[in-house]
């Protein structure tokens, strides 16, 4: 128990502004916002620094859009809702990654999932026909929650870390290790926001490599390692990616639409977000779209029932998000959530550059970052907090409640593993809001390291 007044952990429970400690670290999104929703409703002061606070669903984003559309017009003027349904809003996803990612295939299905969720169905899919009955699936991050999930729940799933890319960002066959019960690899392409990103020539040289181990496995009639793409927030970039579309480029110099239509022997899919990748967060809409030896491994049922089907208003919306009309509009808007984005990040980075114990991740580019903990810089401590008193620090959970309580800063534990801690910030707030949070984080965190240990 960490709150060392018995008296005060009572009164704290009884308000429900506890953290929920009976949820699984797989649940850390949803337990960073229930425990923001309660302290506002105990009138507490709360920065949700875990999941964001300011994810609009896409009727928001449309609302704001009309002022920089074509001729001022909003998107019910410039692009009328005619009868479509499915096959309308597949096809504005196949334009949108076209432009995006230079993927140029029909081999795409639309689901109301967000883009980890589907990510996760992806794998299954791939589970459901391992040879051995069972994946091993490489992975680029243990210590991020989702990544575990993906692998406890598809049944019989092992997994394994790769390592990052060396210092010319080339991929090393070595650093994957034995390949011959491998099944599965995540690979994030370039500014994923894990803080593990992996640069186009990694992507590129990982896959050559897979595409020789698979043709012998196609040989020997086994089935091929499958690579699942899980692609970036298309905003997060630091440097403006818009091409000019006119001359037929895409927005992006990615490695995943190379990766998709040249791979002959491996199946290589993309969960691409198409909701929270524009900075919205209703509904959840995903683009899965790979080769064909992809989407022959992934379930049918996965394809035709997973949709959006029935939702006709959900359909329309999102096929007018997704539209071509409205292009520059919607890059307008993403440029909006970047400059955004990028001014948080500076404060950010300023104000935690000289905290003792702690640092950014490197990699990160985005809207989400994380802040790797030296424990021994935090653990075996008893600190004083304004609203608990005497506050015992043995764990991450410990960290996340002491920070929420007494500093009204929700973030995300990331669990620890060898020693370190990481806990996730997401850039969604206001710029006045952040910089203000950032502040009570940086002297949350300084108050715990102040302090000597027991």
């Amino acid at each position: 128990m960490p709150i060392l007044d018995h008296t005060k952990q009572s009164e704290l429970a009884e308000l429900g502004v506890l953290l929920n400690r009976d949820l699984p670290e797989t649940a850390a999104t949803k337990v960073s916002t229930d425990l923001n929703a309660a302290l506002k409703s105990a009138g507490w002061p709360a920065w949700n620094l875990g999941q964001g606070a300011e994810t609009e669903i896409p009727q928001t984003v449309l609302d704001q859009l009309p002022e920089q559309t074509i001729s001022g017009k909003s998107f019910d003027c410039v692009y009328p809702k005619p009868v479509g349904g499915r096959a309308r809003v597949k096809e504005a996803a196949q334009g949108i990654i076209k432009r995006y990612f230079g993927i140029d295939t029909h081999q795409i299905a639309v689901i109301n999932a967000h883009g980890r969720d589907g990510l996760f169905k992806m794998l299954l899919s791939a589970n459901a026909v391992a040879d051995v009955g069972a994946m091993e699936i490489a992975i680029p991050e243990f210590h991020w929650p989702m990544y575990k999930a993906h692998v406890r729940l598809a049944k019989g799933s092992s997994a394994r870390e790769y390592p990052n890319p060396d210092a010319n960002g080339v991929f090393d066959p070595a650093s994957l290790g034995d390949v011959n019960t491998l099944q599965a690899i995540i690979v994030n392409p370039e500014h994923n926001p894990t803080g593990k990103v992996y640069p186009k020539a990694f992507v590129q040289g990982l896959v050559d490599y897979i595409e020789g181990v698979n043709k012998a496995r196609l040989d020997a009639d086994k089935q091929p390692i499958f690579i699942a793409l899980d692609p970036p927030y298309f905003h997060s970039r630091d440097a403006n990616p818009n091409a000019d579309i006119d001359q037929g480029e895409c927005y992006y110099d990615s490695p995943i639409g190379s990766a998709i239509n040249d791979a002959q022997y491996t199946p290589v899919a993309a969960s691409i977000p198409g909701t929270k990748a524009w900075g919205t967060a209703a509904f959840g809409m995903t683009i899965l779209a790979g080769n064909q030896r992809a989407m022959d491994l992934l379930n049918p049922a996965l394809l035709v029932t997973n949709g959006l089907a029935g939702f006709d208003e959900v359909f329309n919306l999102f096929a007018d998000f997704m539209a071509v009309d409205h292009d520059q509009a919607r890059l307008a808007f993403e440029a909006h959530l970047r400059s955004k984005y990028q001014q948080n990040k500076d404060a950010r980075d300023e104000a935690l550059a000289d905290l003792v114990g702690a640092s950014l991740v490197d990699g990160d580019a985005g809207m989400t970052c994380l802040l790797k903990l030296e424990l021994n810089h935090f653990f075996g401590k008893t600190v004083m907090g304004e609203k608990t008193g005497a506050f015992s620090i043995n764990e991450m959970n410990d960290i996340i409640e002491y920070l929420a309580l007494n500093h009204g800063i929700v973030t995300v534990n990331n669990g620890s593993r060898d020693g370190l801690g990481f806990l996730r910030l997401a850039n969604a707030l206001k710029p006045e809001n952040y910089a203000e949070a950032m502040v009570h984080l940086k002297t949350g965190l300084e108050a715990l390291t102040q302090v000597q240990s027991e």
